[in-house]
This record gives C-alpha cells, structure tokens and sequence, in this order.
C-alpha cells in the first residue's frame, strides 16, 4: 500500500486503514478465513478425540525411546538429543505430542526445558487402557447356522 518513504511520514492504524480501503475484497477474505480458523480451533474435542490423542503419544518408535529415557527421572531436553541422535525440531515435536497427551510433563529453566512424567497423565491413560480392554458383556454369536 505504502511505499517505505510513506511509513515513515503516518502511523499504523493510518497505514491499515488505506490497506483495507484499497483491497478491502482481499482483507474481508482475509479476516474470514482467520474467523474460520479460530472457530475450528476453538471446536471442543469430542472424549475419543482426546482419548486418541493419548494412544497416539505411544505409537512412535522414537516417543518410546523418550519415555523409556525418563524411566529414569527428570531429564533436560539437550540430554534426550544426545541420546537420541536427532534434531531439535524433531525432538520438540515429539515432546508436543508427549505433553499434549498429558503423558509428560515439562518445566523451563533458563533456555532449557526439563521433562518427566505426569502422574496423574500416565494413571489416566492406564486406566484408559483398562477401561478400553475389559470385556463388559456376552461374546457369543448369535446366529444359529
């Protein structure tokens, strides 16, 4: 909207205002699809959702090797890397997966984060687990051949 020279001379609310009324087709566009995306965003998980959400946590070789390192206590992030043998994004993406599911926990300290188990996170999905497995009513068939 603004050549650089322009900014200088207005103030932003300026500089939005002459953007919007020159493309405004584009910025109504614009602010419905960030409207959408927050109305997605904001959906309530439905209970299989988030219960989907803690067995996926567990199906990566890796996220395994994780919760295996933690077996041991509270560990810093830049240990689980050397022990691990991959890369910072990688491993801050199975720590995501790993705290969203509530199975771990992490605490900052300085740039560093330390992670362990969440108790009550590991209880629920053990019961979760347990819940899922029990066998509640007749098994039989109940067709006649």
């Amino acid at each position: 909207c603004f050549q650089y020279s322009q900014v200088l001379r207005c103030d932003v609310y300026q500089i939005v205002q002459v953007c919007a009324q020159k493309h405004i087709d584009k910025f109504q566009y614009d602010v419905y699809n960030i409207n959408e995306y927050r109305k997605k965003e904001a959906r309530i998980m439905t209970e299989d959702e988030k219960n989907a959400r803690i067995f996926k946590a567990f199906c990566d070789s890796n996220r395994l090797k994780i919760l295996g390192l933690l077996q041991s206590g509270e560990k810093c992030a830049c240990k689980l890397l050397e022990e691990l043998n991959i890369g910072q994004p990688t491993l801050s993406h199975h720590m995501k997966v790993l705290c969203d599911a509530e199975i771990v926990a992490g605490r900052k300290e300085g740039k560093w984060t330390y992670y362990s188990f969440n108790p009550e996170g590991v209880n629920h999905a053990k019961e979760l687990l347990n819940q899922i497995t029990t066998v509640t009513g007749s098994t039989q068939c109940s067709r006649n051949y």
